[in-house]
């Protein structure tokens, strides 16, 4: 077991530093519990994940997590990131080039088929919540799948905003909505979606910090929410979770 953990050691060198959260295959569990191995000792700020196909889902059943994870879809789907140096793979510029050059184009390469599974959970869904994601790179390629967007509109939907103060807590968002012509900020977010489609998102979820923009949300159709969305522990964002699903989109 502790030899396979060597592929967290291999990660993280790889990219010279931890990263946030590391997604382990999981099989017969030796991995993942090598890898936490190695991690509890050398990078105990990383945050361990198991992945497993739907129809052999023996560690959720063991563990008794219901949620699903559905892949948007099971096709090709890569971003790609056009710069002034060219078009890159988006790992490639955000892992090894650490997003620079800037970013002046997005493209997706795929067939740009939405999973049949995820249209389903998302038409049978309650409430739909867009989490403070990156807009442009992690929700974006998700909503341009033939027939997402469409799906998703047609039900309740609060997005939360990722970028706070004119800042993204983590990550590029915030300087890639600029240098993409988005401009920078909450609002400019909310914009973004309201360009995917107007009917889009129903309330859209300010920090504290940002209370004076909420005007400018409502401007564009959107019930504005403001609530703390910094979340740092387990605790905060469970509240946070609480609260959207408890609210009235």
């Amino acid at each position: 077991m502790a030899g396979q953990g060597t592929l967290a050691r291999e990660i993280v060198t790889e990219l010279g530093e931890p990263p946030d959260i590391l997604l382990v295959p999981i099989g017969g569990g030796g991995m993942i519990a090598g890898c936490i191995a190695w991690l509890s000792e050398n990078a105990p700020q990383t945050r361990v994940g198991g992945v497993e196909p739907a129809g052999a889902a023996a560690m959720a059943a063991a563990l008794g997590i219901s949620a699903r994870i559905l892949p948007a879809s099971d096709e090709r789907w890569r971003t790609r990131i056009r710069t002034d140096a060219g078009e890159l793979a988006f790992q490639d510029w955000f892992v090894r080039l650490r997003t620079e050059p800037a970013a002046i184009g997005v493209s997706h390469d795929g067939p740009g088929i939405a999973a049949p599974a995820a249209l389903e959970a998302v038409a049978n869904a309650d409430l739909v919540v867009i989490g403070p994601s990156n807009p442009i790179v992690s929700i974006g390629p998700i909503l341009a799948l033939a027939g997402m967007a469409t799906a998703v509109a047609a039900r309740p939907v609060i997005a939360v905003s990722p970028i706070i103060a004119g800042e993204a807590l983590k990550g590029p968002a915030a300087r890639m909505m600029e240098s993409l012509g988005h401009g920078s900020g909450a609002v400019a977010v909310a914009r973004y979606y309201h360009a995917l489609d107007a009917g889009l998102v129903d309330r859209f979820v300010l920090d504290e910090a940002d209370a004076a923009l909420a005007p400018d949300i409502a401007d564009l159709g959107m019930a504005p929410a403001v609530l703390p969305t910094i979340m740092r522990t387990d605790a905060d964002r469970a509240t946070l979770a609480r609260t959207l699903v408890g609210s009235d989109p």
